[in-house]
């Protein structure tokens, strides 16, 4: 750890911030615990957006991320991010929640899960899983968290061996648009698609 007393910033000689004690990571250090750098924003809609990340080590292959944003017109949120990596597969899963202004009501409280897995399974299949979901249509566009207007979960896994191919499938729509309906929400069961060239 790198520590620095009565650090003070100066612009054109004129001192513009002053810290007693900043401590940080020296560079032989690759990951560490802590907080992360702040942002502040300013905007009409939302008033100031200050967000402040977080970052814990859980273990050699795994992290998790939180960040806390407090929007000054419209409310509160929290996305907590989880990363882990094992030899043959990853996840990184984004967690959403908040008590945030919708178009539906003031401080509604909302929720939305991004949830990403890859896996190399059995004999040359490639498993991918996705699962996106939101409790809202409006709020994660509106607040910065995902700019899709359709959230498409899906199961995957395929498999090519010499000539044959393998593909399994599944999936659901959640549209995010005020037009949308039921009938634009498609569900794909199940399905297997077979091929082989000889």
């Amino acid at each position: 750890t790198v520590i620095h007393n009565n650090v003070s910033m100066h612009i054109m000689g004129l001192p513009v911030f002053y810290f007693p004690v900043i401590s940080h990571a020296d560079w032989t250090v690759k990951r560490r615990s802590g907080f992360l750098s702040p942002t502040l924003q300013f905007s009409n809609d939302k008033g100031a957006t200050a967000m402040v990340p977080y970052y814990q080590i859980l273990g050699p292959s795994k992290d998790v991320e939180f960040q806390a944003t407090t929007f000054q017109f419209r409310g509160t949120g929290l996305k907590t991010t989880y990363r882990e990596r094992w030899e043959n597969s990853e996840l990184d899963t984004d967690v959403i929640i908040g008590k945030l202004d919708t178009f539906a009501e003031q401080r509604q409280n909302v929720a939305a899960i991004n949830s990403r897995f890859k896996a190399d399974v059995g004999a040359g299949w490639d498993l991918t899983a996705k699962i996106l979901r939101s409790s809202q249509d409006t709020f994660l566009r509106r607040y910065g968290y995902h700019n899709s207007q359709r959230l498409n979960s899906e199961l995957r896994a395929e498999k090519l061996s010499g000539d044959s191919y393998y593909l399994i499938k599944a999936s659901d729509l959640q549209g995010l648009a005020a037009s949308d309906t039921e009938d634009d929400e498609t569900t794909v069961l199940p399905s297997v698609f077979f091929e082989n060239r000889r």
